[in-house]
Formats: C-alpha cells, structure tokens, sequence
C-alpha cells in the first residue's frame, strides 16, 4: 500500500469508528438528532474517504476537512441556543468557528485555490490543546490516570480525530503551491520556453546530441503521443533545471526543438520549433554557435562551450574564434 493510500485508510478508519461510536453513545442517552446526524456524516464521510479517495491524498484530506467541519458545527450547534453553563457555550463556539475554518479550508483545498493549511493547523491545535486541558487538570489534581481516560474517552476518542487530521496536514506532500504562485511559476515557465538567459550555453561534449537524428539509448519513447521520441539537452547557465528538447514526431521527417524547465508539468511545452536547417560557425570540435533554422523565418542560437571556456563569456570566446579564424586566413610566408 503507498503512504498516499495508508494515510488516507487510516483517516477515514478514524472517522467511520468515531462516529459510529458516538451515534451508538447518541442512542443509549437522550437522542439529540443533531447530534446523531452530525456524526452520522462523519462515519459517511470515512466510508467516502475509503471509496473515492485512498489514492488521493490532498482531496481526501479536503473532503475530511469538509466532513469533519460540518459535524462540529451540526454536534455543537444546539449548546449556542439552549439552557447550558457558560464554559459549554464557549466551548460550543470554539467549536463551530472551527468547524467554518475547517469547511472552508476543506473546499478551498479541494477546487484549488488555496494552499495553506497553516491557519487551519493552528484552529485545529487551538481545540486539540481545549480538548486535552481538561484530562492533564484532573490528573494534576491527583485524579488515577484511568479514571482520567474513562471519565474523558469521549473528548479523548474525538481528540484523536484531530490530531491525525494535523499530523497529515503538516506532512510535505500538503505543501501544494498556492494559485498565486502556480500562476507565478507557469509564467516563468513560459519565459524560459520563450527567451533564454543571455549566458545560457550547452557543453561541447553534449553538441552530438543535439545533433543527432538517429535513434538510440539516450532517447526517451513516448506510448500514447503524437511524439515518437524525444531527447533532453542540458541548458547551462545561470537558470538551472532548464534544458534543450530534441523531439522526432510521428509521421515527420524533421526533428523539432523545444526548451522545457524540468520539475514543472504546467505548460510543459509552448513553442516546438521544427528544424529546417542546422547551421555552425565551424566543426564540431571547434564551433562556439549553432543556429537552428525553423519555418518562416525562425531561428534558435544555441552558444557551444569547452569547460575551460566557461569563465571567459560568450563574448570571450568569440573573440577567440575570430583571432583563430583571422590566423587561418592570414597566408602563410
């Protein structure tokens, strides 16, 4: 089973036996139907987390945060109306103001919109420490540790649904970013595909790569796609993770070239340009540029580096090119 899929299980284990319990309590003592209906929809929620959600951990914790929001405010609302001590009516307000911030953060989650959970942590911990509070007095108070976890199972049992809820809550794979900065990193996506840093180059020892058209080991198959096969050219430079595409297409001939940021599935591609022609300021062993020619006028410059060359520039290195060309030129005595 993956983490994904035993988190989840173990969440909505704890909903389904939580509120199946405290309906089964609901029932030996005066029924309140809010009361039932609220943990009803808890124990449903935990059999829904269990059919449609196990692989999805970020949904599922959505929709739990959903489920268990509603019951909070379903279980408590009765003791902000009816004749109750002042500390139950507080408690009953911490309650369904957490339950809103649970819904909301539960919904916000679930369509996309937010990636924070931290404010919901904090209102979740605020009642997992209210919950907790009263067991550490009584035992303060000289009160056996176990008539302590009979006296508060209750708060305990449900306690324990909050905790977990916290514990996934904190854990990497919720670290989602928010739409702000989807929006922010598609855009740099884009950039990189549009416009490539000024001192981005490519290794000499890769420039047969970039080259070739044959097909081999290095080159990726792709099942299921209008693209036959592609291979991927580190781009150097100040911008890592950014690399070149070559791409063979099915049922074409040419080869077509792309730039793709690695790591970032939004707009994984925007401009492939088929290569028309291939043109270099020299040999392989010696060209500092090739220029990729495309249809109507398009074209891609991509400058060519010897590690020892790195520190010199692009402007050093054709400086070097044009005095060795000048050489060559020049006739000999």
């Amino acid at each position: 089973m993956k983490k994904t899929e035993t988190w989840i299980t173990i969440l909505a284990a704890i909903m389904l036996i939580t509120g199946v319990y405290f309906i089964i309590r609901c029932l030996q003592d005066t029924i309140v139907l809010l009361e039932v209906v609220g943990f009803a929809v808890q124990a449903l929620g935990g059999v829904i987390l269990l059919k449609w959600f196990r692989s999805k951990l970020v949904k599922g914790v959505a929709v739990a945060l959903m489920v268990v929001g509603v019951s909070n405010i379903l279980v408590y609302f009765q003791y902000l109306y009816t004749d109750v001590e002042t500390g139950s009516f507080i408690f009953a307000i911490l309650y369904v103001v957490a339950g809103a911030v649970m819904i909301y953060y539960g919904m916000s989650l679930f369509i996309g919109i937010k990636s924070g959970s931290m404010k919901c942590i904090v209102c979740i911990a605020a009642l997992i420490l209210i919950e907790i509070i009263f067991p550490l007095l009584q035992l303060h108070r000289g009160m056996p540790f176990f008539d302590v976890l009979y006296e508060y199972s209750d708060i305990l049992i449900y306690m324990l649904l909050h905790v977990m809820l916290v514990i996934i809550l904190t854990r990497n794979e919720m670290k989602i970013p928010s739409f702000q900065k989807r929006i922010v990193k598609d855009s740099d996506v884009i950039f990189d595909q549009m416009v490539t840093d000024p001192d981005t180059y490519i290794m000499r020892s890769d420039l047969p790569k970039l080259l070739s058209t044959e097909d081999g080991p290095e080159w990726v198959h792709i099942e299921g796609s209008p693209i036959e096969r592609e291979l991927a050219v580190p781009l150097q430079g100040n911008k890592p993770g950014v690399e070149l595409l070559l791409q063979k297409w099915n049922g074409d001939e040419r080869m077509h070239l792309c730039v793709r940021t690695k790591g970032l599935g939004t707009y994984r591609i925007v401009l492939t340009m088929p290569i028309e022609q291939t043109v270099m300021n020299g040999d392989e062993g010696t060209a500092s540029k090739v220029r990729f020619y495309g249809a109507d006028g398009m074209f891609a410059d991509v400058v060519i580096m010897n590690p020892e060359d790195i520190n010199k520039g692009y402007i050093g290195i054709l400086k070097d090119f044009s005095k060795k060309k000048k050489t060559e030129e020049e006739p000999s005595e």
